[in-house]
Parts: C-alpha cells; structure tokens; sequence
C-alpha cells in the first residue's frame, strides 16, 4: 500500500493498528497493510491516541479541540469542542479508557470523560505550558513535562522540568524532577523506571532514574532536526528511537550507543509496535511500517 504522511504515528497498544496524522486522519490495519478508515473530523490534526482496548481514538488539534473517533470507520462518536481550554499539547487515555488526560500549551492539566464534556479533575499552572503528557505501560504512572514561559523583564525562561503523578490524580501527588540543564521532550519509559530527554540548547539524549533523577547515560551531541525532536521507547525498554536532523537514530538504552539510522528528509514520528519487532516512522510526506531488525542492519531510507 502507499503509506500516508505521518507528521504524527502511534500503534495501539495491541499493535494491531496504527494511527497517521497529516492533513486527513488515516488509520491502517497492521497485519494487513491496508487502510481501515481516512477521515478529516477536525482541522489541523496535532495528536492521537487509541483507547486501550482499541475501540476508541482520540485526535487533538492544534487549537486544542479534541474529537472521539471510531478508528475502523472514521465516525465521530463525540465532539469535546474544548477549543477554548488551551491551544495544542497532547492527549492520551486513562487506563479503563473511560477518560481523557489532556495537557495544554495554555498549562491546563484536564481530566475529563471521554465520551461526554463532565470534567473529573482539573489545576492549572499559570505562565506554564504542558508540551508533553506520557505513561507507562499499565498508565498508572503518568509524567508531565511543564515549560515555563517568558515573563514580562526576564531575559532568558526559566528551565523546563518534569512532574511525576500517579493515576487517579490529586492535588498532592505530584513529585517534581529537576535535571540541573533545560530539557525537552521527557518520556516515560514502559516500565515506568526510566526517563529519557533531549537537554538544551545543547542537542543530546539522556536518561535518568525515575527514583532519583539521576542521569544514568547520556549520548553524544546531535543536530536539531527542524521538524520535530520525539522520543521513542521500545516496549521491552531496550531500544530508544530518535527525530534528528534528516534522519531518525536508534540508541540502545542502557548506554545511548547509536545501533541504527534512517534517513529522510523531513523525519517527525517515531512508534514501536507490541509484539512483532516493528516500528513506525513517520515524516511530513510519508510513513512506513519496518522491521526494528532491518533498521539494526544499517542502511535503510524514509523516500
């Protein structure tokens, strides 16, 4: 099949299917290599998540909006029409797949029913964004990653830095992770023990010990790559995949040894599939579905 642009990809979590955003919503059927439903149910389309059991995928916009689609078909189920709780930053499920966990640019942290508009739980970090919202396998360990912005008379922002919550939320679950250097990026591993993270402006990939923070490897410099700088753990937490300067890398955990490139042009998603040793790469002109073992080998290319 010709594979759609893929500014954004993500499997569900039986790897079964697989989501590509660009300007229409295109859902594929894995195993089959065909496409199960193209549909366009809101503008600018920016973030997405299946529901656990897969029945369910939420698409956020860049405005903020979320809308619930079934993924086989295309239909939407529900309009959340949320525009106005904060423009951009990214959704993801609950762990019954009942609610929705939404962070916002505007530093809104939302928990709300999927398939109706009641609000579960709410707080709001005024001056923050929330760039990026990840968990680990079960979604019972949840990580926030909150960059503050510039403020009137300050001439440099302070650093970003990463919260850690436990799934239900409250108001005092929340254990802040400082890593000494500004930070982009933070992603929770599966296993819910590791955190990897691009430090600023030096372009790097390190990884730190949920417990402590502590960086345990870190890599050696890289180039920005201009369309996106995602981060990508394998299921198993052996593997961490990279969006670099025309190019996508892949590390080995433990130690951020490079073990394998793809080049593209316009590199900007990464998803590793459950099961089968696959991964999804995403670009702004196309996607691709490879075996992890053949990005290993060396020598592949995103056309």
């Amino acid at each position: 099949m010709k594979y759609p642009s893929g500014y954004s990809v993500r499997f569900s979590d039986d790897g079964e299917m697989l989501v590509c955003l660009g300007r229409n919503v295109v859902v594929i059927d894995v195993a089959a290599r065909q496409r199960l439903s193209t549909s366009h149910p809101l503008s600018h389309p920016s973030n997405a998540c299946f529901s656990p059991d897969g029945g369910t995928l939420a698409v956020k916009s860049t405005s903020g909006r979320i809308v619930i689609i079934k993924p086989r078909s295309g239909e939407v189920l529900f309009d959340h029409r949320n525009q106005k709780d904060g423009e951009g930053g990214e959704v993801q499920f609950s762990p019954e797949g009942d609610m929705l966990v939404d962070g916002s640019w505007g530093g809104g942290l939302t928990v709300r029913q999927a398939m109706d508009a009641s609000i579960q739980f709410r707080e709001q970090f005024p001056g923050e964004m929330i760039r990026r919202v990840t968990h680990d396998e079960a979604r019972r360990n949840w990580l926030f990653e909150h960059s503050p912005k510039f403020r009137p008379g300050e001439t440099s922002r302070p650093r970003s830095y990463a919260v850690l919550r436990n799934w239900p939320f409250g108001s005092g679950d929340r254990r802040k992770i400082t890593f000494g250097f500004d930070v982009a990026n933070t992603t929770l591993s599966p296993d819910g023990r590791s955190i990897c993270l691009i430090e600023k402006p030096i372009e790097r990939l390190h990884v730190a010990r949920v417990s402590d923070g502590a960086v345990v490897a870190s890599s050696e410099p890289f180039d920005h790559g201009g369309t996106g700088n995602e981060i990508a753990w394998s299921i198993d937490c052996r593997h961490i995949a990279s969006v670099q300067a025309r190019k996508f890398v892949f590390y080995r955990a433990s130690d951020l040894a490079v073990e394998g490139e793809v080049v593209s042009q316009y590199p900007s998603s990464i998803s590793f599939r459950a099961g089968p040793q696959e991964v999804a790469l995403g670009s702004w002109n196309t996607s691709a579905i490879v075996p992890l073992s053949a990005v290993l080998q060396g020598g592949m290319a995103l056309k």
